[in-house]
């Protein structure tokens, strides 16, 4: 996927994504931190994607595959995409002319938390400092089967999306904590 987006050729700073539907667990994946699918168009995107201009509607317009073969379909949805998008930067853009001189509300692409030796709880996910981080692996899966606002991917795909990305998308270069490079008992 990273390879199909970078080869598309987008002009990232203006490109408007919705991301469309449900993703996962029905309480998942409804913010930019939750939902890997916006980390993934942000490496894809060589970090040059506005988070501003990234969109999830759980309740918005879909598109089966099957759709694709009818361009009057495809053109319908594309205008109900548009006017979702829109309605959706009018009240942002309405507000910054309303509340001008009031502080702003701003999406983040905040830098994860990294556990040290005295973490009891995290607030965010933690970020895996290298594949051998056993700790913060498990911790990550802890997290996102206690947070129901996590997808249940999120405990290993932004890692895997940034291995991807740092190593020319060659998936034999990715590790995954506690799968890769650990040998198993042979089965009976």
């Amino acid at each position: 996927m990273i390879r199909w987006l970078r080869s598309r050729k987008f002009d990232w700073r203006k490109l408007m994504v919705l991301l469309s539907g449900k993703s996962g667990r029905p309480s998942a994946g409804l913010t930019w931190q939750t939902n890997n699918n916006c980390h993934l168009l942000w490496r894809a995107s060589e970090e040059q994607i506005s988070a501003e201009n990234v969109q999830i509607t759980p309740h918005g317009p879909s598109l089966a595959l099957s759709d694709l073969r009818d361009a009057a379909r495809v053109a319908e949805i594309e205008g109900q995409v548009r006017e979702v998008f829109l309605q959706l930067r009018a009240n942002t853009d309405l507000a910054r002319v309303m509340f001008e001189g009031y502080p702003a509300f701003a999406k983040s692409i905040e830098e994860p938390p990294v556990i040290e030796a005295t973490t009891k709880s995290l607030h965010a996910m933690p970020r895996l400092r290298s594949p051998d981080d056993r700790m913060t692996a498990i911790t990550r899966l802890r997290f996102v089967m206690e947070d129901p606002t996590q997808l249940l991917s999120n405990s290993v795909a932004h890692f895997v999306i940034d291995q991807l990305c740092e190593h020319n998308n060659n998936p034999e270069l990715v590790v995954v904590p506690g799968f890769s490079k650990v040998s198993y008992p042979a089965r009976p």
